[in-house]
């Protein structure tokens, strides 16, 4: 049996934090939680997930902020980051465009939608 792909979720909201880590565990995911964007960059840096899901506004340091810094690390540049955000779409388009972000998914989102975007990367592990 393939190991589980680490998925790293970073937002600030806790229900949504919680309702995307949930979907992501019943998909067979292992999921990394952060509601802070500096730890995100430090959980990437220690952990290497398949994919980065990083909210844009957040206190502090922003998602499209820290998507930047992961993008223009050597060790980190290939994994995929997905910006989620309630932005508009023509703003979310260009926060990836200039963050060098893998894309994007608007809040609210579909649990569908969500899963197809992480597929796209890291296939769920098989169960047993």
């Amino acid at each position: 049996m393939c190991p589980a792909p680490a998925i790293l979720v970073c937002d600030d909201s806790r229900s949504i934090l919680q309702a995307v880590s949930m979907i992501l565990r019943l998909a067979g995911y292992r999921v990394l939680e952060t509601s802070d964007a500096i730890e995100a960059v430090g959980l990437a840096r220690r952990e290497h997930p398949a994919v980065i899901l990083m909210d844009v506004m957040m206190p502090g340091l922003s998602g499209d902020v820290a998507a930047g810094v992961l993008h223009d690390e050597p060790d980190l540049s290939t994994i995929p980051v997905v910006l989620l955000s309630a932005l508009p779409e023509d703003e979310l388009r260009e926060h990836v465009r200039s963050t060098g972000a893998a894309g994007y998914i608007t809040k609210p989102f579909r649990k569908d939608d969500l899963l197809k975007c992480i597929s796209r990367w890291a296939p769920p592990a098989k169960a047993g």
